[in-house]
């Protein structure tokens, strides 16, 4: 009974419990008691459920990287600064086989399995920013921001076609690596 005196007391703490004549107090704890009792095996169901399904979505990814092996793709967003930018001088530069990812906030528009692209996504270890480069290879998705160079290039006020042709120089150079 050392447990229910110490329960007793956490009760005592708090500042509704005074008001509470001496059996509904007792009665409180009874129903704290049986509805934290009721709910635990259902966290504990729920914990396996949910790491089950982890389980299985990454197999599934995993695959899915396989079937789309050297699929490379051009992902960027809806930034008012850049997105004009993207589409008028990247996007029409860029070779066909490059599939484009556009991000309208959290949702990806894009003809690709887009919970698996947006799980890569998040994956991403060096968060630099919008746009990134990818591709799949080896069941691996590799990855490669060009933020810093497309704004050093956005931001320039002369001589933007010579830095446009260094960074499509860049992109390419990605895409045609191993890794």
């Amino acid at each position: 009974m050392k447990w229910f005196k110490r329960f007793d007391h956490w009760l005592m703490d708090l500042p509704y419990a005074y008001n509470f004549p001496f059996p509904i107090k007792y009665l409180l704890e009874l129903l704290v008691l049986i509805i934290s009792s009721l709910l635990f095996p259902i966290l504990i169901v729920q914990l396996i459920i949910g790491l089950f399904n982890n389980k299985t979505f990454n197999k599934g990814y995993l695959m899915y990287l396989q079937s789309i092996e050297g699929t490379m793709f051009f992902c960027y967003n809806n930034r008012k600064t850049s997105i004009h930018f993207i589409e008028q001088e990247i996007i029409p530069k860029l070779s066909p086989e490059i599939k484009i990812i556009f991000v309208n906030g959290r949702k990806l528009q894009t003809e690709y399995n887009t919970g698996y692209l947006s799980h890569a996504l998040y994956q991403i270890k060096r968060t630099v920013g919008f746009p990134y480069l990818l591709k799949v290879v080896d069941g691996k998705m590799a990855d490669y921001s060009i933020n810093k160079e497309l704004f050093d290039i956005i931001n320039k006020r002369k001589n933007k076609n010579i830095y446009i042709d260094q960074l499509m120089d860049r992109i390419n150079a990605f895409y045609s690596s191993s890794y």
